[in-house]
């Protein structure tokens, strides 16, 4: 099932009306830094094919004036102050929320994809959370964990034993901005990571390109 890049655009503008209008209480709303603290998509688009395939959401926080707050000046605040997990599991909700009764629109295959941290992995509900979000959509939707390389992982028995959980439950695993400069090579080792997604600096390079081409 193709999508044009219009018909994306069309489609995910839906959900930025349906975060602009929606009528929140007190529960609803995970305010940070004089703002609230909103899911903001990308789509994930099949270069070979031009299919919409997927959808990255990250966080952002919107103060009521407007203004977007990039995630560079506050995530890490935020999970120093140990509200990182219970921001991201909010956003989670959110797009549970919304795509909910909507999934039988979205191409076959498709997945959302979150980034996780370090933290995320010291938090016993990390399971639960992305089990609850694959039971929601009747493992329709497929789900993404991004490892942030920038967010160095310990594999202690803890972490391999809840990649092992996470894997069985079907989650896949990416890793984001390889070649940031730790490129840490042992997270191939620990876990399936299926997706990897190369530092731009990476992306700029001929010769990255060209040998690219040629796998």
């Amino acid at each position: 099932m193709l999508f044009s890049l219009s018909a994306i655009n069309n489609y995910l503008s839906l959900y930025y009306n349906f975060m602009e209008n929606l009528p929140l209480t007190n529960q609803d709303i995970f305010t940070y830094m004089d703002g609230d603290v909103i899911p903001y998509i990308q789509p994930i688009i099949d270069s070979t094919t031009n299919a919409l395939v997927g959808a990255e959401v990250l966080m952002r926080i919107k103060r009521n004036d407007g203004t977007i707050i990039p995630p560079s000046d506050f995530i890490n605040k935020i999970e120093q102050e140990g509200k990182l997990i219970s921001a991201t599991r909010f956003i989670m909700n959110k797009i549970i929320h919304f795509f909910k009764n909507k999934a039988e629109k979205l191409p076959e295959g498709f997945y959302f994809s979150f980034n996780i941290s370090a933290a995320h992995f010291h938090d016993d509900e990390l399971a639960n959370d992305c089990q609850n979000f694959i039971d929601a959509f009747n493992g329709k939707i497929g789900l993404v964990i991004e490892l942030l390389e920038c967010s160095i992982l310990e594999f202690n028995h803890k972490t391999i034993t809840t990649i092992k959980l996470l894997t069985k439950k079907g989650v896949r695993f990416a890793l984001d901005d390889f070649g940031s400069g730790l490129s840490r090579v042992i997270y191939f080792h620990y876990a399936p990571i299926s997706i990897v997604k190369l530092d731009r600096t990476l992306m700029k390079s001929k010769k990255i390109e060209w040998n690219m081409q040629m796998c």
